[in-house]
């Protein structure tokens, strides 16, 4: 990092903005009767701007975020229609309003990057996507992301780096029906419907009241990656709920949801620059000329489809003013399907490449089960809130796959081998389905497993002094057991979580944490025996503010992360040992800002240093600096009430791979969006790419797989509410 720019100079920084639409304007604020919500629940985001002052994910029930003492950041509904990068996608959009928020691989999947590491799976309401964080966005409210562990209270699939909870929209007792349709410069058109009310109104509060969700969205694209690609997709997804409410103690909201996604592609394989290196690995001269261009280097279309279900039921009590009680049940089934033709190897001085083919079945079952009791009690002239639970979740999994084409185990099938610097596929041949299924079956791992996850917890709140100071502790113990191919492994661990929140005044606080976590290994030793966990650690302080009615809030944090018990190969050996440290050590900045009526602020900016902390190698797939900004003016009068303008950016630095051998260069890229929006009628121009940047997305590595950034696109959207 060289330079700041001066606007986040300009104060202490964020992570909530102010509200995208002036109480004032009426004709934009969604208008609502006034609910109990449960103290595990957040109210929706939908129609009230970019941001929400709350979250359920930070503390595991209702808080605003300048009482969390962690850095918390929120994407909100607005936000998520307003840039609408991608059709079904709502991480994209996280990386222009959080900060260190990278999205990782390509237009199918969201695996994002936090402070500089990878997060892994998203989850649902607080619970794992094992669907390949596929979820169609319509069903999402609002994403919220947690910064550093939070093993204590979410059990152990979460990441050293940080969680992001996607939360889904809930049945609402006030009526709201919209449908809205998107059209593609590109190709392809996208179509939503979401409607909420009432079934059984509650004439009072102590009443009986039944309400419903019925969401649905239909997406045929004929593009969403690179120019020199073809990519299509065809997605639609079915979203059902029901809350049943009697009086304001007893609750119960279940929901069903299903998806079906397939995408076909010959997307590029390689992102060549002017700089790269030469030799059999780099990418060398023969690609000089090719001015940093993406290169087609695969004979013919691939496909890859999704189909996940899922269901989810909740109960909520609460015993009196003080005490609550939830318990959840959660179950997803996913099943992919991917069949592809890739590179194999490259040899840029022999100017040759080969190529191999993969096709793959997997379906995994997931099912949790969560209860939680949340209580708040005044001793000893102190405040307390105890939060305290159990959860218990299965992985049981299921995948063959078939490789083609590299010429060992059994394989006699070999596809040709082609020129490198200009491959002919006239006559490259196709396998057939038979040989492939039944004569090239290879062991790729253990064919299928079952995980199992055990977690308690205990969290206690504690107000030292009055709506000045508030310390938190907690401890968790999480077993993981793993069953697979014959082998049980069994691992277990305490976790704690520390944190302390000081109110220098009631919108601006400093705030303390240390938390840790623990990965299981299935790594052994030279005895066969199992390595001891990886062990995770984290401490962050930092700044939050919440200011001029919430015209500024910020949060300014630095962080140090340390991960240690890695495993490492043995060279000549095939075993393992524990070995290495995994640092990152930064700073995140994230600003929402009101300067005048009507505009509306974001700036965010994350740098940090990951590397092996003995070695000093970056670390495969890690990335030090981005930035962000996005920002947006509402005009409230005259004759351009009802219309709004954006503009967002977003810059990405270099992202490292083979331990430091290999990067992808920095990229950005920057979207725009016109939204109108009069009586029950809003339409939308949405851009993104404005500049028409070449840049690589995402993908596995820059001399094997990448996943193109898409070119300059324009989607038009029309919405009719009733």
């Amino acid at each position: 990092m060289k330079k700041i720019p001066a606007i986040v100079f300009s104060a202490v920084l964020p992570i909530l903005g102010a509200p995208l639409f002036s109480q004032e304007d009426s004709s934009l604020v969604a208008t609502e009767e006034v609910i109990t919500l449960s103290e595990f629940e957040v109210e929706a985001t939908e129609g009230k701007g970019y941001f929400s002052s709350h979250s359920v994910t930070g503390l595991k029930t209702n808080k605003l975020l300048i009482d969390i003492p962690q850095s918390v950041g929120i994407v909100s509904r607005d936000m998520l229609d307003d840039l609408s990068i991608k059709g079904g996608s709502s991480i994209e959009t996280a990386k222009f309003a959080v900060s260190g928020m990278v999205p990782r691989n390509d237009y199918r999947y969201e695996t994002p990057i936090q402070r500089g590491f990878r997060s892994g799976r998203t989850l649902v309401d607080g619970f794992r996507d094992t669907g390949h964080n596929m979820m169609d966005k319509v069903i999402i409210d609002h994403v919220e992301i947690v910064k550093g562990p939070t093993q204590v209270l979410w059990g152990q699939r979460n990441a050293l780096s940080g969680i992001v909870s996607k939360q889904t929209k809930k049945p609402r007792f006030t009526s709201n029906r919209w449908v809205r349709s998107f059209f593609y410069s590109e190709g392809g058109f996208r179509f939503e419907a979401d409607a909420t009310g009432p079934i059984i109104k509650k004439k009072r509060a102590e009443d009986f009241g039944l309400a419903y969700r019925a969401i649905g969205a239909y997406e045929d694209r004929d593009s969403v990656t690179a120019k020199e690609a073809a990519v299509f997709r065809d997605q639609w997804a079915l979203h059902g709920a029901l809350t049943a409410s009697w009086g304001q103690k007893f609750s119960v909201m279940a929901y069903v949801s299903y998806l079906n996604s397939y995408n076909k592609d010959n997307a590029p394989n390689d992102f060549i620059r002017k700089d790269s290196t030469t030799g059999a690995n780099g990418t060398g001269e023969l690609f000089v000329g090719t001015g940093g261009r993406f290169q087609l280097r695969q004979p013919a279309y691939t496909f890859d489809e999704m189909k996940i279900k899922m269901f989810s039921a909740i109960v909520d009590y609460q015993f009196n003013d003080n005490w609550a009680f939830r318990a959840n049940g959660f179950h997803q089934r996913s099943w992919r399907h991917p069949n592809q033709i890739r590179n194999f190897k490259k040899d840029f001085e022999a100017d040759t490449i080969t190529f191999w083919g993969l096709e793959q079945e997997a379906v995994t079952w997931y099912k949790s089960v969560t209860a939680d009791i949340r209580g708040k009690t005044n001793w000893l002239n102190l405040g307390h809130e105890i939060n305290f639970g159990v959860s218990w979740d299965e992985n049981d999994s299921f995948s063959r796959r078939w490789d083609v084409g590299q010429g060992g185990g059994g394989v006699d099938f070999v596809f040709p081998t082609l020129k490198l610097s200009n491959p002919d596929f006239t006559n490259f041949p196709q396998p057939l389905q038979d040989e492939k299924w039944l004569r090239t079956d290879r062991a790729r791992g253990r064919a299928g497993g079952v995980s199992n996850v055990s977690n308690y917890y205990y969290q206690h709140n504690l107000e030292v002094l009055k709506e000045k100071l508030f310390v938190v502790a907690g401890t968790g113990y999480s077993q993981v057991k793993n069953n697979g191919g014959g082998d049980e492994d069994d691992q277990s661990d305490w976790v704690r979580r520390a944190g302390l929140v000081f109110k220098v005044k009631p919108d601006i606080a400093i705030y303390f944490n240390n938390s840790t976590k623990f990965d299981p290994v299935t790594r052994r030793d030279q005895n066969n025996d199992l390595l001891n966990p990886q062990q995770g650690i984290v401490y962050e302080v930092g700044v939050k503010t919440a200011m001029w009615n919430g015209r500024f809030t910020s949060t300014i944090a630095w962080f140090d992360l340390r991960a240690t018990n890695i495993p490492v190969s043995v060279p000549g050996e095939n075993y393992h040992r524990s070995s290495g440290e995994q640092v990152n050590q930064g700073w995140e900045i994230d600003l929402g800002f009101e300067p005048v009526k009507n505009w509306q602020l974001i700036v965010t900016a994350y740098a940090g240093d990951i590397k092996d902390a003995n070695t000093g190698v970056p670390l495969n797939d890690s990335v030090n600096n981005t930035y962000s900004f996005m920002t947006a003016y509402n005009f409230t009068e005259g004759n351009l009430k009802g219309l709004r303008v954006g503009l967002a950016g977003y810059w990405c630095g270099r992202r490292f791979y083979r331990n430091g051998g290999g990067e992808f260069p920095p990229w950005h890229t920057f979207s725009g969006w016109i939204r109108y929006k009069k009586n029950n009628w809003a339409f939308g121009v949405h851009l993104e790419n404005l500049t028409d940047e070449y840049y690589p997305h995402g993908g596995y590595d820059p001399f094997n797989m990448v996943a193109p950034g898409p070119p300059f696109n324009a989607k038009f959207s029309i919405e009719r509410s009733f």
